[in-house]
């Protein structure tokens, strides 16, 4: 079960300060926790989210979804073997603990344009990032409703049970026979976009 939140009720497509987030905290519906590899889900600590469309915006006017850039970046491979110092792998508690949800943040990357002077100096890698605007595909005016992209919805390896506990006895292989675990929102988040 994730919810999901923002950090403000509009964004900015000229950017703001601070920057426009979408906060995720996930628990899972049992007595007791799970041990899961976030890699290319949305819980992972990353900019992929983003990137892969692994968020969906859906207008609420259209009833479309947004059509947002995607950048392919490089990701690292997933390993042949899960350890407990593979950065990836997150403790998820149950819904009813005390202890806080595994809470990620995505932040929209909305760059400034470089004086011209400074853009004859700039790699075809800083000005492709530069230039790449996660805001792009928004209507300004037009408030979406946060969804979870089909791709990275769910977690292909988890175990049940505790960090420690799962660990103890050593690393797991990182190719799971175990059923995917669906991820589902479980509050509506909206925001309106303004220039």
């Amino acid at each position: 079960m994730v919810t999901v939140d923002t950090s403000s009720a509009t964004l900015s497509k000229s950017g703001g300060n601070p920057p426009f987030t979408i906060t995720l905290n996930a628990c899972v519906d049992s007595e007791q926790p799970i041990t899961a590899d976030t890699f290319r889900s949305v819980l992972q600590v990353s900019k992929s989210a983003l990137d892969h469309q692994g968020l969906e915006f859906k207008d609420i006017e259209t009833g479309k979804l947004a059509e947002r850039p995607r950048m392919n970046v490089l990701v690292d491979r997933i390993p042949d073997m899960l350890s407990a110092s593979t950065n990836t792998v997150v403790e998820i508690p149950p819904k009813d603990d005390a202890l806080q949800p595994y809470t990620v943040s995505h932040t929209f990357h909305i760059p400034q344009p470089p004086p011209l002077t400074e853009r004859a100096f700039m790699s075809v890698e800083e000005q492709i990032r530069t230039a790449y605007n996660q805001a792009a595909g928004f209507a300004v005016g037009h408030t979406y409703e946060i969804g979870l992209g089909i791709g990275m919805s769910s977690i292909s390896w988890w175990k049940s049970g505790g960090y420690g506990d799962i660990f103890a006895s050593g690393p797991w292989s990182a190719h799971s026979k175990a059923p995917k675990l669906s991820m589902m929102l479980t509050n509506v988040a909206k925001f309106e976009v303004v220039e």
